[in-house]
């Protein structure tokens, strides 16, 4: 029955996914383009949850770690589609992955994926600057019972005076109410200057393990 489930949830995924696609087809507007990507965008980080979901073993639970390689690398081909430079690294642009092995419920492994992909999407879209490399840092770790998510880049960081409760951005919305409803503490702050003076931006979400 669970087999079944998925298999319908992922089918209506792709739909929806195709759907708009054929709506962004019609859209003139180059704003309201970018947020149909950014919905599809959404609805393929679910789908490939589901897809791990229905070859997982383990019932109702996911490899989160081979989850969360599988939809940066899908990013990265989305946002910098060509000038191939390694595996998880594109012609301007770079992704590092510290991720601890573990495995998660498929109802809390959807609700990071999706902070992951609000995360990486905000990077790909603000932080890369002309002439540099972008890179992204993505950690999931363990310690003491809680589980850490960090996400950094290399981009110019938050402008001064920036409030994520008062922030009408729909990811950074989206992101605050996935850290609600996994009771977890989400925090953003710009990060120091590198040896190249490129500061960045960390976004942080710990919830209970």
């Amino acid at each position: 029955i669970l087999s079944e489930l998925g298999h319908r949830i992922k089918n209506t995924l792709s739909l929806t996914s195709s759907l708009l696609s054929l709506a962004k087809s019609k859209v003139r507007d180059e704003a309201d383009g970018e947020l149909f990507e950014e919905s599809q965008s959404r609805v393929h980080a679910m789908s490939l949850l589901y897809e791990r979901l229905l070859k997982s073993t383990a019932q109702g639970s996911i490899d989160f770690t081979a989850y969360l390689k599988e939809l940066c690398a899908g990013l990265m081909q989305a946002y910098t589609p060509t000038g191939a430079a390694g595996a998880m690294a594109k012609e301007g642009a770079a992704i590092e992955l510290v991720l601890d092995e573990m495995t998660m419920d498929s109802s809390r492994a959807v609700s990071l994926g999706l902070a992951v992909n609000e995360a990486l999407t905000n990077s790909f879209k603000y932080a890369a600057k002309p002439g540099t490399v972008l890179r992204i840092r993505v950690e999931a770790t363990i310690a003491d019972e809680r589980m850490c998510l960090r996400i950094s880049d290399n981009g110019p960081g938050l402008p001064g005076g920036f409030s994520i409760d008062q922030s009408e951005g729909l990811g950074f919305q989206l992101v605050k109410a996935l850290a609600l409803q996994l009771k977890g503490s989400l925090s953003l702050r710009n990060l120091p200057p590198d040896a190249d003076g490129s500061a960045g931006l960390q976004l942080e979400l710990s919830i209970p393990r």
